[in-house]
């Protein structure tokens, strides 16, 4: 007669091993729920959280809108590419004074800040549709500059409205008027021809979309 038992382990020492089995598991749960009761300090110390400022705290959105921006380069006698992302025009609730400000998608880096002045004039480029050429002394790179910049749109209608929310800042300050954020096509434009869309008045375009489309 033959055990059918490993010949490894005795009955006895199978049912040791059976009960040390249930004691590891008991130990393990007993080891975690410590665990679960210590606390470690942080090997190094964290940093108060901060508030971070970008300077636009103080000020209300007339326009908002994903563009390509360009600014002329003299020695080269050719328009370069500064970056693509969110054109805005801002206006002070206070001082009821307006600027241009334009930062690169994603690196969030400026491109453009300058005041918008009663003197500037917008410019139809030649040879590009949807985009607008004017002159400011702009101040995205720290101190100021004047530079020759440009501006592209996708569509024709949000270049349009671009150059008509710029054209009322131009004269706020001086009529000391604080003035309605652009929201034309907030609401189902009945023109005809109005196609645009938005949201909150706030015109919004996904990266990939606009650049499939310049």
């Amino acid at each position: 007669f033959k055990s059918i038992l490993s010949p490894s382990k005795s009955p006895s020492k199978l049912n040791q091993s059976q009960a040390s089995v249930g004691t590891d598991d008991e130990q393990e749960s007993s080891q975690e729920e410590q665990r679960d009761d210590q606390y470690f300090d942080p090997v190094v110390p964290l940093p108060d959280l901060v508030e971070v400022s970008t300077g636009e705290e103080n000020e209300q959105v007339l326009f908002s809108h994903l563009a390509k921006l360009y600014c002329y380069d003299k020695d080269l006698s050719q328009w370069k590419e500064r970056g693509i992302g969110n054109l805005k025009i801002l206006q002070h609730y206070k001082t009821k004074r307006t600027r241009l400000v334009m930062r690169r998608d994603q690196v969030l880096k400026l491109c453009a800040n300058h005041w918008i002045a009663s003197n500037m004039n917008l410019e139809p480029m030649k040879r590009a549709e949807k985009a607008w050429i004017w002159n400011a002394f702009d101040f995205s790179e720290g101190q100021g500059k004047v530079e020759q910049l440009a501006v592209r749109f996708k569509l024709q209608e949000t270049a349009n409205a671009f150059k008509e929310v710029f054209e009322e800042a131009k004269t706020a300050q001086e009529k000391d008027t604080l003035l309605t954020p652009f929201s034309a096509f907030s609401k189902p434009d009945k023109r005809p021809g109005a196609k645009l869309s938005s949201l909150n008045g706030w015109f919004y375009r996904q990266l990939d979309e606009f650049l499939g489309q310049t």
